[in-house]
């Protein structure tokens, strides 16, 4: 009775250890990864950059989506684009500017006028991220422009279904990120939902 008692004993400890194990690598798979955007490599645009077309514009301003120190906000015509991103080995010719997602093409804006000073350095991922990839697969991108609220909260991101909209900032508190999610604008209900990737 003793031995058996033995060999249950050890199994049930066997099992715990399988699920554990289970679980901590389920944790380890869905943690929310870090990004910071590339466009650049030395004094070339980094490789996989496709340039979607080349215009002429200026930026005005640092950046409102994004607190890298070479990251600003720009004008074409009375189009704004932000983040825009200099290259910090030679910053003075051109900036380029994710359409509209970090996977997307990029706008080459061409400068005509001298970069504003940027922002002060320090790690830009202390702030929130330009743009998020949600755990079922869809981006959001961060909202520089005047917003709505929803329980308070600021409407930081718009989504690529075309109406989604996420609330507040990332909640960091977990391996996996989460963020509250509403299903418009004028949504008067909200959930949180989980983060795949964090890009700044």
């Amino acid at each position: 009775m003793r031995r058996r008692l033995c060999h249950c004993v050890l199994a049930v400890v066997i099992v715990m250890g399988v699920v554990a194990a289970a679980q901590a690598g389920t944790r380890r798979q869905h943690a929310t990864s870090i990004h910071l955007y590339a466009p650049f490599n030395g004094d070339a645009v980094a490789s996989g950059i496709r340039i979607a077309r080349t215009v002429r514009g200026y930026c005005w301003t640092i950046s409102l989506s994004d607190w890298r120190s070479d990251a600003y906000r720009c004008l074409v015509g009375n189009e704004i684009h932000d983040p825009c991103f200099a290259n910090g080995i030679d910053p003075t010719g051109f900036v380029l500017c994710p359409l509209y997602l970090p996977t997307s093409k990029v706008l080459r804006i061409d400068l005509t006028k001298p970069l504003p000073a940027g922002h002060a350095g320090g790690d830009p991922t202390v702030h929130p991220p330009w743009a998020l990839q949600l755990a079922n697969g869809m981006w959001c991108e961060m909202l520089s422009g005047a917003t709505g609220t929803i329980a308070g909260m600021r409407i930081n991101y718009g989504c690529t279904d075309g109406h989604s909209t996420l609330i507040g900032n990332p909640r960091r508190g977990t391996p996996t990120w989460t963020i509250f999610a509403a299903k418009s604008d004028t949504a008067s209900s909200y959930q949180p939902v989980a983060i795949r990737a964090a890009w700044w």
